[in-house]
């Protein structure tokens, strides 16, 4: 670690007053040559930032700034219907690097630091938030329902989490009940009242709303399901 001892001593010092106010710690792991840094809560390290930082080993006898790379996954913060569950969404993923000032950097760095905060990570079940998985289900059935030639297009769901798995619900135009059934395995699978329909294997957000669209009816005012 040597190579990277100076540039991590300044990282910390230029940018550790906002670490401390995130509550973050920096850890750094080694691989295919450079540096992987990541940024853990000190409250539960299950929550991190969604900045990383990457310095590579270009062969110098130390790493610099001009060695860094960031990267940040957007994440918003998304209530589920009137459940009381959270789902946390990501969305644009950003990368910056370095262009010849350090300072212009470091504070551009800071900036994303400032605005973004500590999401949930790894796949443990928490209270009242739905796993990555859940989350990816829920944006991909606002993608699928959202329709701007309707006023009230948003459908409102329903969550609830059990043995079986994670299951979010809603009705469409034709008052079909649509749910998705995430199960520990990873398998998701679509039901139409009740019936399954579909499964998915580890698909794409993107792709599960295409499917939904087969099956969805748009409604102009959105209605509850409830069980």
């Amino acid at each position: 670690m040597g190579y990277y001892r100076s540039i991590l001593i300044d990282i910390n010092k230029k940018l550790g007053p906002v670490f401390k106010k995130q509550g973050l710690v920096m850890r750094g792991e080694e691989r295919q040559g450079e540096l992987h840094v990541i940024f853990l809560s000190t409250a539960d390290e299950t929550w991190r930032s969604p900045i990383t930082l990457d310095i590579s080993g270009s062969g110098g006898e130390e790493a610099s700034w001009r060695d860094v790379t960031m990267d940040a996954q957007q994440w918003h913060k998304c209530s589920v219907g009137s459940s009381g569950w959270t789902a946390y969404v990501d969305d644009h993923y950003f990368q910056e690097r370095h262009t010849g000032d350090d300072a212009a950097f470091i504070k551009t760095i800071r900036s994303y630091f400032r605005d973004m905060e500590p999401a949930p990570w790894d796949e443990v079940e928490r209270p009242n938030i739905l796993s990555g998985r859940a989350s990816d289900v829920y944006a991909a059935i606002v993608n699928a329902t959202v329709d701007e030639r309707y006023t009230d297009q948003e459908v409102e769901i329903d969550f609830s989490r059990d043995a079986r798995g994670e299951t979010l619900s809603f009705i469409d135009g034709r008052d079909k009940v649509l749910s998705f059934l995430v199960k520990p395995d990873r398998d998701t699978i679509l039901h139409v009242n009740g019936t399954p329909v579909e499964t998915f294997r580890g698909d794409e957000r993107d792709f599960i709303a295409d499917r939904l669209r087969c099956h969805y009816a748009p409604i102009e005012r959105s209605r509850r399901y409830s069980r």
